[in-house]
């Protein structure tokens, strides 16, 4: 199961490509090998704001979905079958995983994207996927993750530097 709550005070739903307005994209490497290319145990699924359909790369089959508006946005969940995945789920197991939603503010094409761990070559690339560990009924979660990747600003400024003199009169 999955559920993703979107705040945003624009929603749009006009464009032929779900992804191009509001959104939200489920990604699942079930056999976690992080490949540059999509294989038979990857998944994208996109769910987009009041759209009664399911898109996105791999099997879709049993996957049960719902879209519902929310105060100051809206909200989707998915409840995904092992059988679609391809791996029987268990204590233990490691799962390439990744939640992104998509903005359109102005009816047209979307106008960001945002992922939680990976990039925006999600779509056709599992490599950059976070990963979750299935934990048994009852246990306790031991984290063992890193930290996120960290953005380093790359801007450098261009043109004069003010810098403000303390003047007494």
């Amino acid at each position: 199961f999955v559920g993703v709550r979107v705040l945003d005070g624009n929603l749009f739903n006009d464009s032929a490509n779900t992804w191009e307005d509001d959104s939200v994209e489920i990604y699942i490497d079930a056999n976690n090998n992080k490949s540059t290319t999509y294989d038979s145990f990857d998944r994208q699924y996109v769910k987009g704001y009041n759209d009664t359909g399911l898109s996105g790369i791999g099997s879709q089959t049993g996957v049960v979905h719902s879209w519902a508006a929310i105060t100051g946005g809206y909200s989707v969940e998915m409840a995904i079958p092992w059988s679609n995945l391809g791996v029987t789920g268990a204590a233990g197991l490691t799962m390439g995983f990744d939640v992104g939603y998509n903005d359109d503010d102005n009816a047209g094409t979307r106008d960001s994207q945002a992922v939680w761990w990976g990039t925006i070559n999600n779509y056709n690339n599992t490599s950059a996927f976070g990963s979750v560990v299935l934990q048994a009924a009852g246990g306790t979660n031991t984290p063992t993750n890193t930290a996120p990747p960290t953005n380093t600003p790359t801007n450098t400024p261009v043109g004069p530097t003010n810098t403000p003199t303390n003047t007494s009169v």
